[in-house]
């Protein structure tokens, strides 16, 4: 993006968990200008399907940075799209910024033979001062 700065997308890492096929676990940070982010979400989309049918599951997790919950429906369409932890746990909450969380950037997405058992947002820090990051 021509303005940020930062070359990022994703690191992805094959997780061993004792099956015969890994648990591809996917850290995010796109780039927050939201035409580009989409771009990267698309990319890793096709990125991860390429290794999907291999794996007992994967898990997407970090900073979106896309605002708007309609602008995910086609990393989460298909038979084998992703699902959004905390709607599935119905623990939806705003992660961004983090000393007075208005939006929600920061998701955990999976897809696979697994299933989520836990999500939790840290506690909104008292002040800028006392700030800690939202990812």
């Amino acid at each position: 993006s021509p303005g940020d700065r930062n070359e990022r997308i994703a690191v992805i890492a094959a997780v061993d968990v004792g099956d015969e096929e890994p648990l591809e676990f996917v850290s995010v940070h796109l780039t927050y200008d939201q035409n580009n982010s989409m771009g990267q979400l698309r990319d890793l989309r096709e990125r991860l399907d390429q290794t999907f049918e291999g794996s007992v599951g994967q898990i997407v997790v970090g900073d979106f940075n896309i605002h708007g919950e309609w602008l995910y429906r086609d990393f989460m369409a298909g038979d084998n799209g992703f699902r959004d932890t905390a709607k599935v746990l119905d623990k939806v909450q705003p992660t961004h910024p983090s000393w007075e969380p208005k939006d929600r950037l920061d998701r955990v997405f999976y897809r696979g033979r697994i299933e989520p058992v836990e999500i939790t947002v840290q506690e909104p820090c008292s002040s800028k001062e006392d700030m800690h990051s939202d990812h």
